[in-house]
């Protein structure tokens, strides 16, 4: 599923990684919220 998610985000893994260790915590669980 982290692939349509990937699809569905408005940036790309790497600055996704960059967010989560930035802020402390996954972004994938912030689309959980909003999906």
């Amino acid at each position: 599923m982290a692939h349509s998610s990937s699809l569905a985000s408005p940036f790309t893994v790497e600055d996704r990684k960059r967010v989560e260790s930035r802020w402390g915590f996954s972004t994938l669980s912030q689309e959980s919220l909003s999906a």
